[in-house]
């Protein structure tokens, strides 16, 4: 991956709810936070605190460990907005 760390955890947030077929509101509901904040981690838009990071991979029924494999630490250059459409 090239994305910076913080645009990794979103898409791995994404990832494994893809793939344990959890809607949104699932994981919303599970980690106490709102449908439009899982959403909008997912989508690059915000960072979430570290107690929201964890109440969500809890609800993932994810290790902490296995969350983090695989992302990788790219040095901080700074926050670039990013259109829409530039979204996967």
């Amino acid at each position: 991956m090239n994305d910076h760390v913080l645009l990794q955890i979103g898409k791995k947030i994404r990832t494994i709810r893809h793939a344990n077929s959890r809607p949104i509101q699932d994981v919303a509901d599970r980690a106490g936070v709102s449908k439009g904040l899982i959403s909008k981690i997912e989508n690059g838009r915000t960072v979430p605190s570290l107690p929201v990071l964890l109440g969500i991979i809890k609800a993932l029924d994810t290790e902490i460990p296995v969350f983090f494999d695989g992302i990788e630490y790219i040095r901080y250059d700074g926050y670039r907005h990013k259109e829409a459409h530039e979204y996967e």
